[in-house]
């Protein structure tokens, strides 16, 4: 009666005689009128006919884009040479081999507009492109064509492609289809079971939407994700399956494995709501959830303590932010690990440098960026600033040069290269040539993946 109601049967399906040899646990959305599978086919199927519609089949598109192109690339060959931007050594989705290696090729490269254009071409031929003028009957969706899916959508949001990206995520409504179910394709996958999204393309398809100015419905969706989790880690305490089964094939060692990746999911489901709070300007209701994440984390309590009192420093409230930067010192009281101390010194020098104190935050930030750190980065960005708010314009540009041209490869980034520029518009009148000597060096380190708007050229 169900199902008769909902429109399956009407729609196509063709269900065989022996149907009480198949149990489907359906959940009703208030968005949609259709009755879809929700759980698992809980009891075996094999040899057992099962078909559906096309129309109620998930099947991802890609929407008709141009190639994405090089724009390091086009930004040579206006202000350098045609020359110069012929010899910039990067791949194209063309160059590289038509399989997963040749997608990892690319993203080793940092050519994530090559690779873009690479699952483009894979996932059309796979049926999964731009509006194929053949329908396929029933196209076939594996783990290893969603994992490249995910690595497309992911690469649009690093790319701030984010339209794009919500409009191709959408073709997989809720991923409730029954065809992202394993045991839809029984006799390909024998007695596995469970839903073949990944778990990053998920979350993605829940943040997504805070990056298209609406982050109420991204928090409803981490939340439903949340909830989630929990559920499938109170069913692996209990020693069932994350369904909720008994499984008796499931070793000591099998269950405490996946308690630590659904904990661990748990926690970067938290991270991202607290994240989307912060996006919103809720900074209370994110600090009271990054307060928590502490209890389900003790061993992160120094680097959310420290975000904790940033964020005080956004908000201008200096004597919430010594409170928790106080509580980080405690912490390393008897530590005198160079790490740590590190921590205890970047923090000094943000508490400064928001005090008006730039003279002793460039110190600390100097000190910190001495250390051997993956941060040094960002805390000799944050020395240069402090000399420029000291009116040290040229050493502030001679620390940032020496950085770039030392190492290359590292310091080639976004947020140091547009003070790096920006200062050159305040030192010198030669601003445009030094500027030129900057794209050069970006276009031999960098992929197309490289940002040109920091280096203020347009």
């Amino acid at each position: 009666d169900v199902l008769y109601k909902n429109g399956w049967i009407a729609q196509g399906i063709n269900f065989p005689m022996d149907l009480h040899a198949i149990k489907v646990t359906v959940m009703n959305y208030a968005s949609s009128i259709k009755l879809k599978i929700a759980q698992e086919l809980q009891q075996k199927i094999s040899g057992k006919r099962f078909s559906i519609s096309f129309d109620e089949w998930t099947s991802g598109g890609t929407k008709r884009y141009l190639c994405q192109g090089d724009p390091v690339k086009d930004l040579a060959a206006r202000y350098l040479s045609e020359h110069d931007s012929s010899k910039r050594p990067v791949l194209t989705a063309d160059q590289v081999e038509f399989d997963e290696k040749g997608l990892k090729s690319l993203l080793k490269a940092q050519c994530w507009r090559a690779a873009i254009d690479w699952t483009t071409k894979y996932l059309t031929f796979h049926g999964q492109g731009i509006s194929n003028p053949i329908k396929i009957e029933n196209p076939q969706l594996t783990p290893g064509l969603l994992q490249i899916w995910f690595v497309r959508l992911s690469l649009m949001v690093k790319l701030r492609m984010y339209s794009s990206a919500e409009a191709e995520l959408n073709a997989f409504k809720d991923f409730e289809s029954p065809n992202l179910y394993y045991q839809f394709y029984h006799n390909i996958y024998p007695g596995v079971r469970g839903s073949m999204i990944p778990f990053s393309l998920r979350l993605l398809h829940a943040e997504l939407p805070q990056h298209n100015g609406r982050p109420n419905i991204a928090l409803d969706r981490l939340y439903i994700m949340l909830y989630e989790v929990k559920a499938i880690i109170s069913n692996l305490e209990k020693g069932l399956t994350e369904e909720g089964d008994v499984n008796k094939s499931y070793s000591k060692e099998d269950f405490q494995e996946r308690l630590h990746i659904w904990n661990s999911r748990f926690l970067h489901v938290n991270y991202s709501i607290g994240n989307c709070f912060l996006r919103m300007k809720e900074y209370m209701l994110a600090i009271r959830l990054f307060e928590q994440i502490i209890q389900l984390k003790p061993s992160h309590k120094a680097a959310i303590l420290s975000g904790i009192g940033r964020i005080f420093l956004q908000l201008g409230d200096l004597s919430g932010a010594y409170t928790y930067f106080h509580q980080v010192e405690e912490l390393f009281d008897n530590d005198t690990s160079s790490a740590n101390s590190n921590i205890v010194t970047i923090n000094r020098g943000y508490y400064n440098l928001c005090q008006g104190n730039y003279e002793e935050a460039y110190k600390h930030f100097s000190d910190a960026a001495k250390q051997t750190n993956p941060s040094n980065l960002s805390t000799i960005n944050n020395a240069a600033v402090c000399l420029l708010f000291l009116g040290k314009v040229k050493e502030a540009c001679t620390v940032l040069e020496t950085m770039v041209w030392k190492t290359p490869e590292k310091s080639l980034h976004e947020d140091v290269l547009l003070n790096l520029n920006t200062i050159y518009e305040l030192e010198t009148s030669r601003a445009l040539q030094k500027k030129y000597k900057i794209l050069d060096l970006v276009c031999k380190y960098k992929g197309d993946n490289f940002n040109v708007q920091c280096l203020k050229l347009s």
